[in-house]
């Protein structure tokens, strides 16, 4: 049962152009409510089959506005207001159905395109800042990720990283709320098994675990040695700066010691200089 409201109704028109239509469609059975109520309406109806027109939208572009509305959807549970982005969107999508350019395939084809470009830049609006290479030269670190947002309104995302090598593990997937118009850090916790590259891939992920934006490829270079490296020599640099002052202080008492003392003091101006 379907009640359309008072929407469907010109006033002193009678019903409107589209009512009708609706009404003459193959799969409409009218009845009344008094019907309904009674038990006297048509349990089971059969729907002739009807070839499609050349003007009619061909299933593969139906398919396309399809798939573009559910990534809409994923896309707009990123925003606190999900309906600024699904409502514009949905309606772009529904301008190629419109049954006034059914006599027009040639408009109808480019109100298609129209409509699957314009959708596919707010799609294109939230992504990774595509970068270089990464360097972890210690045992554990953080690989910045860079978040970019071009709509009109806030998006909080979480940045999955999958590493594709066991040298380096993916500790967490942290939640980051990107500003619109603006860009955001992401900083992903990740510990280096070994030395190596490693390629890895980052998707950005909506509260329900759906990707909003196409996949970015990232290497790291692993140096998990290095840190260890890097750290013995500056051990090691300490250790001869503390043991050279130590030699010096020692030259120092021991001269001292041999000479008289105006001839000490001044040894020992002489040393300070």
């Amino acid at each position: 049962v379907i009640s359309p409201g008072e929407g469907w109704v010109l006033p002193d028109a009678g019903p409107s152009q589209s009512l009708v239509r609706l009404m003459d469609a193959p799969w409409v059975k009218p009845s009344t409510v008094a019907a309904v109520v009674g038990g006297r309406h048509v349990a089971e109806a059969s729907v002739a089959g009807t070839a499609p027109r050349d003007g009619d939208v061909s299933p593969r572009d139906v398919a396309s506005l399809a798939r573009r509305l559910e990534r809409l959807v994923s896309l707009a549970d990123t925003a606190e207001e999900a309906a600024s982005i699904v409502t514009p969107g949905a309606g772009t999508l529904l301008r190629p159905l419109a049954l006034g350019l059914r006599d027009s395939p040639e408009i109808r084809a480019a109100t298609v395109g129209f409509s699957l470009t314009r959708v596919d830049a707010t799609l294109d609006a939230l992504g990774v800042n595509a970068g270089s290479d990464v360097n972890l030269i210690a045992s554990s670190g953080k690989v910045p990720i860079v978040v970019h947002n071009d709509l009109d309104v806030d998006s909080t995302v979480t940045v999955v990283v999958t590493s594709t090598s066991a040298n380096l593990i993916i500790k967490d997937a942290p939640v980051v709320t990107v500003p619109a118009h603006g860009e955001a850090t992401a900083l992903v916790p990740v510990e280096g098994v070994s030395s190596a590259d490693v390629s890895s891939t980052i998707v950005l992920r909506n509260s329900l675990g759906e990707a909003v934006a196409s996949p970015q490829a990232l290497r790291i270079r692993v140096r998990a040695d290095w840190g260890n490296a890097v750290t013995a020599v500056f051990s090691a640099g300490l250790v001869l700066l503390l043991a050279a002052g130590v030699i010096r202080t020692v030259r120092r008492g021991r001269r001292a010691t041999r000479l008289g003392p105006e001839e000490a003091a001044e040894a020992l101006e002489y040393d300070d200089e």
